[in-house]
């Protein structure tokens, strides 16, 4: 009978695990008086400690499970919560760097546009269009461009 490789290398890992789970805790004192505990000892005068192996002493019951079981219920959906809200947060951020950017392409394709026309123009308190002079348009220019470098400054490459 064979036993294949994975076969031996599962047997392998279960007694370094079982190893592992039986490793004992060791207290000692050193020459200074101070208190040591670990898996490994580097004095001769090192105990072996006892550990209780289970989660909780016998004298919790049931109803104090419940009550654990409760409080993990809450902490959990709280946990959950923050996460939802700080999903919400990260999202209107997006959001809003997003329409920034939309804003601030449509105000470049404007400026373009201004910048390559014959003439601008003026709507007057009656509606009609009124052509601006070339330091009108100037100045028009210019407002439009510092509107756009401060609005726009974090994307201007």
């Amino acid at each position: 009978m064979t036993i294949s490789k994975n076969k031996w290398l599962f047997i392998l890992f279960c007694s370094l695990f079982h190893w592992q789970a039986n490793a004992g805790v060791y207290k000692w004192v050193d020459k200074n008086g101070q208190v040591h505990f670990g898996d490994r000892t580097t004095s001769q005068k090192a105990k072996k400690v006892q550990i209780n192996q289970t989660w909780s002493d016998k004298s919790n019951s049931g109803n104090d499970y419940k009550k654990r079981l409760e409080k993990q219920k809450k902490l959990l959906q709280s946990f959950s919560t923050e996460r939802l809200k700080r999903k919400a947060v990260e999202l209107k951020k997006k959001d809003k760097v997003k329409r920034l950017k939309r804003t601030c392409y449509n105000m470049k394709d404007s400026l373009r546009v201004k910048e390559n026309a014959g003439f601008l123009y003026d709507l007057d308190e009656n509606g009609k269009r009124v052509v601006l002079s070339k330091t009108e348009r100037k100045m028009s220019m210019e407002k439009s461009r510092k509107r756009y470098s401060k609005k726009c400054r974090r994307f201007i490459k």
